[in-house]
């Protein structure tokens, strides 16, 4: 079943970063496309992830799509977060939740990517 508004966007998924003779390597990313719905993020949206520990959602939107297409990664492995590409702009994956009850989808939360200053 499609989603309302679904649009064309961009995963950019990377695996863990290695160290080799103490010297980082960066692992290589891989990108896909997929169909998602882009929507506002609420105010209690936004109390949620700041309750959540995410500080910085200034820019969050939440995100729709398939169950599993997305991942706010694993930090004990070292997996970093999915990035989604949108607007011309890169958002981090901060939370993935499905628990609607009726449809089978994924509800995702992503942050703008603020370069460093």
């Amino acid at each position: 079943m499609a989603l309302l508004g679904e649009e064309s966007l961009v995963r950019v998924r990377r695996a863990a970063d290695t160290y080799v003779a103490g010297v980082l390597v960066r692992a290589a990313e891989a990108t896909v496309s997929f169909m998602g719905s882009v929507q506002p993020m609420s105010g209690s949206d936004r109390r949620m992830l700041r309750e959540g520990g995410v500080t910085r959602i200034e820019r969050g939107k939440k995100i729709y799509c398939a169950q599993g297409t997305l991942s706010a990664g694993d930090h004990v492995l070292g997996q970093p977060a999915d990035v989604v590409r949108y607007g011309g702009r890169d958002y981090t994956v901060v939370h993935v939740d499905d628990e609607h009850p009726l449809i089978g989808h994924d509800r995702a939360y992503v942050v703008e990517v603020l370069e460093a200053g």
